[in-house]
């Protein structure tokens, strides 16, 4: 079977069905309901960069839900209310704030305590920097969409989950 890419054109057949086991990194076919139900957080505190990563989200698909929120602590308060299959962390929001890894770190400790399926969290930042921990990814600021793949295939296999 092979394996479905969200860029570019998707294969005309085997879209439909299997919506629980919407697994895409075990070339197992992607039902339409989770390419269409992915819900996405991005967390930035430059209004700019959350639109340009919102409009290479559409681009992949436009009913994908994608909130954003300014400060790390809002973006966990918010994914702890409304459990999101990817999540798109920036590290600094500036002096004083809670920092990206914090948040992730937040949001891992939740989802343990709460026994909840893993969300795919990347960490979205200027800086080249080692992968913090709890984050699955790292993404610099201008990821396009061959780098974002792997991480949106995993967030994916969440759907419905």
């Amino acid at each position: 079977m092979e394996r479905l890419s969200l860029i570019g054109e998707a294969p005309r057949s085997n879209l439909v069905g299997e919506a629980a086991g919407c697994v895409v990194g075990s070339f197992k076919p992607v039902s339409l309901f989770c390419m269409n139900n992915m819900r996405i957080l991005i967390a930035d505190d430059v209004n700019h960069n959350m639109m340009v990563m919102s409009e290479r989200l559409s681009r992949i698909n436009s009913l994908w839900s994608v909130v954003q929120y300014e400060n790390a602590e809002d973006a966990v308060s918010a994914a702890k209310k409304n459990k999101s299959h990817l999540i798109v962390m920036e590290e600094q929001f500036g002096p004083g704030k809670m920092t990206g890894t914090e948040a992730i770190q937040a949001l891992r400790a939740d989802e343990e305590a709460n026994c909840q399926t893993r969300s795919v969290i990347v960490s979205w930042t200027a800086i080249l920097m080692e992968l913090p921990p709890g984050a699955d990814f790292t993404w610099p600021k201008d990821a396009n969409a061959t780098i974002m793949q792997e991480a949106i295939d995993r967030a994916l296999a969440t759907v419905g989950h």
